[in-house]
């Protein structure tokens, strides 16, 4: 419950869970909500009080060659839940997954093998569609941890509104169909050592510009013990969008976080976020767009636990960015904090 001056957001609800038997389970929530907003607030064109509902019913089966998910959920376009993550109203959605586990011997070179399938279909609460999808694959781990995943997707999805002033869907959208093939691998060389990499490529949607466009995604992770006290982990992902024959933007994320464990009490902390984002203004027809979008942030905590309830911190950060108008990086903020936090014991 929530309440102000011309203002409430109450919720009130329960759920349930029915077990069948040691494979089988039910599962059921169901929401009310009822709201008020001042007329400031443009959360609803109605002013007086306003009343909403959201339920979800699940059934899941889990055995040794078989999971089976199966949901139902809806919201409706009244319903509010300002204190909760529900970021989504007026939506009911259908989902399926079903997934086969194949167990080898153990003299064998593979360990598990996985046959996945997934369907979804959403749609608003008149019954427009927002977006369906089926995807399948497998998945299959090894030896060293390994872990080979290959899946295919093909899923229609609607694009932006032709005209912004109405919220219809139905004729006032386009319809894109999307393919979509991800590779992923991951394995671990040595006992300090665990690194992956991952690669997508078919058919996006490029929102901004309404159309479909050509996507390609090369993902990498690498994660190093070097010490007892020396931990490094590092992420690195690589995307390019193409439409109409035309690169529209091609962006590489960096990653990298360090942190060195002193003892039981201290330990210090460095993480580094690097993007450079190169956009192609004459393939953005929609909007204008600068070319270079580079930016960097840092961050380093060094933490102190005086005792089991209290830690000391202390702390450096900062941020720089680059566009068309700047020749190079500019340091846009920096700050220095402390912070003391204490737990109290009954």
């Amino acid at each position: 419950m929530r309440t102000a001056d011309n203002y409430h957001n109450i919720v009130a609800g329960f759920d349930a869970k029915y077990r069948l038997n040691d494979s089988n389970k039910i599962s059921a929530q169901i929401l009310h909500s009822n709201s008020q907003y001042p007329e400031l607030v443009q959360r609803a064109d109605i002013q007086d009080e306003f009343e909403g509902q959201a339920y979800k019913v699940q059934f899941k089966h889990d055995s040794e060659y078989w999971e089976i998910d199966a949901e139902h959920q809806k919201i409706t376009d009244l319903f509010r839940a300002d204190l909760g993550f529900m970021t989504k109203v007026d939506f009911q959605e259908n989902k399926l997954s079903i997934d086969r586990l194949f167990y080898s011997d153990n003299d064998s070179l593979w360990q598990e093998f996985t046959l996945k399938s997934d369907w979804r279909l959403q749609q608003n609460e008149a019954g427009e569609l927002l977006k369906r999808s089926f995807s399948t694959g497998f998945e299959v781990t090894g030896p060293m941890l390994s872990l080979l995943s290959i899946d295919f997707s093909k899923t229609t999805n609607v694009g932006l509104r032709h005209d912004e002033s109405k919220i219809a869907i139905r004729g006032n959208t386009t319809k894109f169909d999307e393919s979509l093939a991800d590779i992923y691998a991951e394995f671990q060389p040595t006992a300090h050592v665990y690194t992956g990499v991952g690669i997508k490529a078919g058919d996006k949607i490029d929102y901004r510009n309404n159309r479909l466009g050509e996507f390609q995604e090369i993902y990498t992770y690498i994660q190093v013990h070097v010490s007892e006290h020396l931990f490094i982990d590092l992420y690195h992902t690589y995307s390019k969008l193409d439409a109409d024959n035309k690169e529209v933007y091609s962006a590489n994320l960096t990653d990298l976080r360090i942190s060195y464990q002193f003892d039981v009490q201290s330990y210090l902390k460095l993480s580094l976020v690097y993007s450079d984002v190169n956009r192609n203004p004459d393939n953005n027809p929609f909007y204008d767009t600068s070319q270079k979008d580079k930016s960097i942030s840092t961050q380093l905590i060094y933490a102190y636990k005086l005792n089991p309830q209290t830690v000391f911190f202390l702390g450096y950060s900062d941020n720089s960015y680059q566009d068309d108008d700047l020749s190079n990086l500019k340091q846009e903020q920096k700050t220095f904090f402390t912070k003391i936090s204490y737990a109290w014991m009954p």
